[in-house]
This record gives structure tokens, sequence and C-alpha cells, in this order.
């Protein structure tokens, strides 16, 4: 195995498969939504939930940023982004290329002692983010999220991480009502049962996702379901 971001396929990992190893799928949709957030094309809506800005440009996407692009055509908690069927597949097929490169374990999906090993020795060779004068070059951005999580979020994009509770727990939808002990008040309750209505029936087993493709493997699948949603290889390892 390479000692600086390769995996025994001698490829380097780009920041989708850095953050799936260090924290799983959760890590790496977060990546995704920095991604497009510093392209404008996702942005916080009412506390605690997520919202794209319009349509993808021509620009090629990786599979998991199109995948989170298209789940936020409405309002979404980054909890329920992270369990959209067509999310799910995306970073499935992340993991299964970790696996195969001997950086995850098949079965559990956690690292082995090589990806931990790969972990130690990319955080080594990475500077913590700073406080930048102007937007840092997009690669290291998200190279830093997918490293360090929390403290390259609050760095980076201070407003997004707070405002879309992208760090800390994972925050359910129901916490976020205006009567919730711990909410913060300005999600109404018309717009909790609208969401809750649309989840219900994206939900139900027809295997399509908010944008309204079908995902192929529904709401559970195999990883041959992910490969089809999202290429195989080099289809869900490409950057920016």
């Amino acid at each position: 195995m390479g000692e600086r971001g390769e995996g025994d396929g001698g490829r380097p990992l780009d920041a989708y498969r850095i953050a799936v190893l260090r924290g799983g799928d959760r890590a790496a949709v977060t990546v995704a939504v920095v991604a497009l957030h510093g392209r404008g094309l996702v942005e916080a809506a009412e506390p605690g939930f997520l919202k794209n800005t319009g349509p993808l440009s021509g620009r090629a996407a990786h599979p998991l940023e199109k995948a989170v692009h298209a789940a936020l055509y409405r309002p979404l908690t980054l909890l329920e982004l992270t369990e959209r069927a067509r999310v799910r597949m995306c970073v499935r097929t992340l993991r299964s290329a970790l696996a195969a490169e001997g950086l995850l374990h098949r079965r559990t999906y956690t690292s082995t002692r090589a990806g931990r090993r790969l972990l130690r020795a990319l955080g080594a060779a990475a500077e913590p983010p700073a406080h930048a004068t102007g937007p840092p070059e997009e690669r290291d951005a998200l190279r830093a999220v997918a490293l360090r999580g929390d403290a390259a979020l609050l760095t980076l994009v201070p407003h997004l991480a707070r405002d879309a509770r992208l760090t800390g727990p994972p925050v359910r939808r129901e916490a976020l009502l205006p009567d919730a002990p711990d909410g913060p008040g300005p999600l109404t309750t018309r717009m909790y049962r609208e969401l809750h209505d649309r989840d219900g029936e994206e939900r139900g087993g027809d295997g399509r996702d908010g944008d309204g493709h079908g995902t192929g493997g529904g709401g559970g699948g195999h990883d041959t379901g992910g490969h089809h949603a999202c290429g195989s290889g080099s289809g869900c390892g490409g950057g920016w």
C-alpha cells in the first residue's frame, strides 16, 4: 500500500473515500454538501435543514454530489439526507471499493489495520485548516473536511455548519419543531407535516428517491444496486 493516500490498487484516495474511511456514511455525505455549497448549489434552509438552490451546472460532479443535490429538491436534515436511497447506494459503492483495497473489513465496514495506518499517514501529512482571507482551493478544503470532520467544518464553513447542524450528534426533524424542548423554533408545524408526508411516500417501497429517478435497490439493496446507480470503480472515486 502506498504511504501517501493510496490504497492497494495504487489510486490516490479522494476526499469521499477518505471520509468514509474516517467517519462513515455521514462524513462522506457532509463532504458532498460542502462541495456543493462551495459552488453555490446547496445552502441551509430552516435551521437544521439543507436544500439545493438550483440545477447542477454542466460541470462534471461526483456521483455522490449528484445524489445529494437531487435529494435536496426539498429541505432535509443531514440525517435524512444520509438515509436517502440513492445517497446510500453511492456511499455503499465507496465502501465496497475501500473493502476491495483492504482498507475496510467487508462484513463490518470498519477500518482495517492498513486503513488506520493510512489515515494516520494522511493526517500527519495534512496541515490543519487555517483561517484564510479568501476561499480555500476546493480539493484541499474537501480533503480537510474528510480528514478532520467538525474541526474543519467550523473553520472553513462555520455558518453552514451552524445553521444546517452539520456538527455534533445527528438531529432528527422532530427535534426542530417549534414546541420541541431543544428546537430552534422557525420550523412550522405545517412544514413539518408536509415533510413528514413526503418522506413517507419516498420510503413507501417504490424504489424512488425525491428526484423521481429509480434507485434500483430500493431501501436495502445489495452492493450491485449501488454500483448500478453510481457507477463502479472510478465512477464514485472522482473528486470535484
